[in-house]
């Protein structure tokens, strides 16, 4: 009998959901600038670690006959890059391609300053549990450099697809989602006039200090609103400003704000459960250039919290790929990861920097359309905003499709963006 590798394994067809990031391999990366000893062989360790506690990092995303597939392919070298070259300004990554690895670990190091970027492929994570992921990574990577011995794992289940979990728990698909609330709004942008190619990206980045993002949350919890709600509105504000319109004419706005729902039904869902358990609520916001952000954020919390206790939010996981054909004007995204505690590191390194992004074939394969049973990304795509939280500090990562704004217009957006929010923290000092 000879050795060899563990034949392929098929263990279940991605469900529509997981097969639309799939297709457009989509990546979700996290960057950390790190100042310090950093040990490559222990970062090697560590994802390994990784991959035998979620097993399903191990395997590889497959075309077949009936769709897309997720493989076993059994033990395979973890995919980690080191280069020694002048540390960019922000990490040049890339999209993780089917029938690659699922997890990958880029470092650029020069001297004793790093990045360290780690990606994961949208298809099997969302970024909730991406998050989870990294902070498990960086925890191995921390007690190997520690102690010299990783952390023993205990393998996890492969997770399942959230369609499969609604249903388990009882949510019947319905035959709508909302999405027609979005018929009718306009956007500041250029629309694409073509639906052929997955968007080039603008990107911007907009922080507030750990300070500011105090009395900005200080603030939002005085005014009964959410710290998700104030920045929707204040995006919401900040992309009416370049509607051609005039300033005091109402004009609605279309929005898609994303939810986790592993916590809103019953039982819940772990979080390494599902792969991708999220859902968009639909917001038509009628705003013109006196409103105000906190009470367009108290708009879209009261409409997100009626749509989740009534399930329309969890309806949009059935209908995604529907939606997305059926949305005819283009409407703003936003997507909040929630808050990053302090990961462990060992002592003498220290983090100086952290930001993420979203990296995606712009030209999906023709061959990997049919999958979907639709011929590209629809003319709904608008400017999309990342939110999430690091040690306190409130992070939104902004991305305008190319074409759709001049740079004078993006860094407008971004400017107004910050002011709005420091006004309402501001608010907040001046009464305190």
């Amino acid at each position: 009998m000879t050795s060899g590798a563990a034949e392929p394994r098929a263990i279940r067809t991605l469900s529509p959901i997981e097969s639309w990031h799939a297709a457009r391999s989509m990546t979700m990366w996290m960057s950390v600038r790190l100042r310090g000893r950093l040990d490559c062989s222990a970062l090697g360790g560590a994802l390994r670690f990784l991959q035998d506690a979620y097993p399903v990092l191990r395997c590889r995303i497959r075309l077949s006959d009936a769709g897309f597939l997720l493989v076993s392919e059994g033990e395979a070298e973890p995919a980690l890059s080191v280069r020694e070259e002048a540390l960019p300004e922000i990490p040049a990554l890339w999209p993780l391609p089917e029938g690659k690895s699922l997890v990958a670990v880029d470092v650029v190091s020069d001297g004793a300053e790093h990045w360290v970027s780690f990606g994961l492929q949208h298809g099997v994570a969302d970024g909730r549990l991406a998050a989870h992921y990294y902070y498990w990574f960086w925890t191995a990577y921390t007690q190997i450099t520690t102690t010299g011995i990783a952390p023993i794992a205990a393998p996890a289940p492969i997770p399942r697809a959230p369609e499969e979990l609604l249903r388990e728990r009882g949510v019947v698909q319905l035959d709508h989602s909302g999405v027609e609330r979005l018929d009718g709004v306009v956007w500041g942008g250029k629309a694409r006039s073509s639906t052929a190619r997955f968007p080039v990206e603008n990107q911007r980045r907009i922080s507030l200090d750990q300070q500011t993002s105090a009395a900005l949350r200080r603030a939002v919890r005085t005014r009964g609103v959410s710290m998700n709600g104030v920045v929707c509105g204040a995006i919401v504000k900040a992309e009416r400003s370049l509607v051609a319109a005039p300033e005091d004419e109402p004009v609605a706005l279309g929005l898609k704000c994303v939810v986790d729902f592993r916590s809103r039904v019953d039982p819940p869902i772990g979080i390494a459960e599902g792969t991708n358990c999220f859902a968009a609520a639909y917001s038509r916001l009628v705003v013109n250039a006196a409103s105000d952000p906190v009470d367009i954020g108290r708009r879209v919390v009261s409409q997100l919290n009626a749509d989740v206790a009534s399930g329309l939010v969890q309806q949009q996981t059935y209908h995604t790929l529907a939606d997305l054909g059926r949305i005819g004007a283009p409407a703003l995204f936003v997507t909040n990861v929630g808050e990053f505690g302090s990961f462990p590191l060992p002592d003498g390194l220290v983090v100086e920097n952290l930001c993420g992004c979203m990296e995606v074939d712009d030209a999906p394969r023709e061959q990997v359309r049919w999958a979907l049973g639709e011929q590209g990304v629809p003319l709904g795509w608008a400017s999309g905003y990342e939110v999430s939280s690091y040690d306190g500090q409130l992070i939104i990562g902004a991305r305008y499709p190319a074409g759709s704004f001049c740079t004078d217009e993006i860094d407008r957006l971004a400017v107004e963006i910050d002011a709005l929010l420091r006004g309402v923290a501001n608010a907040e000092r001046n009464t305190s």
